[in-house]
């Protein structure tokens, strides 16, 4: 069986115990919404456990990676070893900066030609079945 630990967190235990039961018990097809394909359920039968995270070595990792990440994106030097771990999990890793301007930026670039470039007859097109497909 499947184990899920997560750091403890008194402000969001229910929340993230509420979201494992979700997912974990979501339907096992795929459901398509706005064009794209979804699969809901995720690690079915899974335990979820909050420990601290003096209690689990995959949290201190964890831990060390984020904090490597931040240092990154504060522009400061990183030790070459450390640097080496950062480019492994970013080369293998994903991703993704759900602060306003990052949101702002993913949607420009993946929508920005459709809404303020010029408007043919294929960019129309496009748009009627984006629009249908919503």
């Amino acid at each position: 069986m499947a184990c899920i630990t997560h750091d403890e967190q008194n402000e969001f235990g229910r929340a993230l115990h509420f979201s494992h039961e979700l997912f974990s018990n979501a339907a096992p097809g795929a459901i398509e919404w706005a064009g794209e394909r979804y699969r809901l359920q995720s690690t079915p039968g899974s335990l979820f456990v909050m420990k601290p995270d003096d209690e689990s070595a995959g949290i201190q990792m964890a831990d060390v990676a984020l904090w490597l990440y931040r240092q990154m994106l504060k522009g400061k030097n990183i030790p070459v070893r450390c640097a080496a771990l950062l480019d492994l999990m970013l080369e293998r890793g994903w991703h993704s900066d759900f602060s306003f301007s990052g949101v702002e930026q993913q949607l420009l670039e993946e929508w920005g030609p459709v809404l303020f470039g010029p408007m043919d007859d294929e960019m129309l097109e496009k748009c009627h079945i984006l629009v249908a497909k919503a």
